[in-house]
């Protein structure tokens, strides 16, 4: 009869405190992970996303200490992301990616030492976040890398450190709910390994136009095509551009120059008296520019045009061809070229140079041979 009372006292005492400081099953705390889809982050990018996470409550739910893991590899011990000598990895905190609210931090990383592996730091974020009723908020754990490009290659990996003990969480009683009972899940969530990269801008030769004819005199002619692809990390926007002309005065394919050391010692500018940029709906976005009569170059200055993160765009070199070409009862051929990855230049969403790579050479470059008209 004792033990009987004793369990009963016991099973009356526990259900007496219960309500005080645990929530029921129904008003639990998931935590879900969602990205990035992206496996790649942007050296010198601000904001970049290593872990994107819905958080949905059954009841309104003040968040702290929520525990934060990141690891790195570090190919350079004297530039690492985390045991550099500068703070190559700053300004980490948790944002509400729909309000665009920070929620927690920002804090910094410098170079680690409170650990035994110098490229992990563990981060508590002591600020206090709430997350109401039924209303789930979708977080990001964002940072800023460095400009260096000595963390090209290098891996960062983050981590929602969730336990049994952290992130507190506090309901509207001012009671602490049982991470074990009330948080799923209540282990650690682990994010994808990504890879630090330069902002990057492919350059290659367009499928059109192809080698031709054209006449003496004709306008808005299409002379080079190029597709522009921009990498997965940012947006690019391009700024300059520089395409190369030659010319072969006398028409017999013996050889392209770009002044004025061919047969009859005329250049380029002679034959071709504009040139601008069009995209590939034939909207122009340069101004008009002349061919240098000395270096056969044409520059365009002052662009302003973005390419989305991923994607591509063709641009198309046009021009006016002089009435003065067929001169000299030959025929000439024209050729226009991007010669080097840096024929197109810009900056990633950040303000940071692009890294340009590919070309469109003159091996391969679009050669046009003037008619009589």
């Amino acid at each position: 009869m004792k033990r009987l009372l004793t369990v009963l006292a016991v099973l009356a005492l526990v259900a007496f405190q219960v309500p005080l400081s645990f929530a029921a099953d129904t008003e639990g705390i998931v935590i879900t992970y969602t990205g990035p889809s992206t496996s790649q982050i942007a050296i010198g990018g601000r904001d970049q996303a290593l872990v994107e996470f819905t958080i949905e409550a059954g009841q309104t739910v003040d968040f702290n200490n929520f525990p934060i893991t990141l690891l790195a590899t570090e190919e350079s011990s004297a530039q690492g992301l985390m045991n550099g000598r500068n703070a190559n990895l700053t300004d980490i905190k948790l944002v509400n990616t729909e309000t665009g609210e920070v929620l927690a931090g920002p804090v910094d990383v410098a170079r680690v030492t409170e650990f035994t592996d110098s490229r992990q730091s563990r981060i508590l974020f002591d600020d206090v976040f709430t997350v109401e009723e039924g209303e789930p908020v979708t977080v990001a754990l964002t940072a800023d890398f460095a400009d260096q490009e000595e963390l090209a290659g290098m891996l960062v990996r983050a981590t929602l450190n969730l336990n049994t003990v952290n992130p507190v969480m506090i309901d509207e009683d001012g009671a602490r709910l049982s991470n074990r009972t009330m948080l799923t899940p209540h282990t650690p969530i682990v994010g994808s390994t990504m890879i630090m990269v330069d902002s990057s801008l492919e350059i290659s030769l367009a499928s059109t136009p192809v080698s031709g004819f054209i006449l003496s005199g004709q306008h808005d002619v299409s002379l080079l095509g190029m597709t522009l692809t921009c990498g997965e990390t940012s947006d690019c926007t391009i700024t300059s551009a520089a395409i190369q002309a030659f010319l072969d005065d006398d028409g017999d394919g013996s050889d392209l120059v770009s002044d004025d050391s061919g047969t009859y010692g005329t250049d380029i500018a002679d034959y071709v008296s504009a040139c601008w940029l069009e995209d590939m709906d034939g909207n122009q976005i340069s101004d008009f520019e002349a061919v240098s009569s000395t270096t056969g170059e044409i520059t365009f200055e002052s662009l302003s045009f973005t390419i989305d993160a991923g994607s591509t765009m063709q641009v198309t070199l046009m021009g006016d061809i002089s009435s003065g070409a067929y001169a000299n009862g030959d025929g000439e051929n024209l050729a226009f070229a991007a010669m080097d990855a840096d024929a197109f230049e810009g900056e990633d969403a950040d303000g940071n140079s692009l890294h340009t790579i590919g070309d469109a050479n003159v091996d391969t470059a679009v050669v046009m041979t003037t008619v009589e008209e």
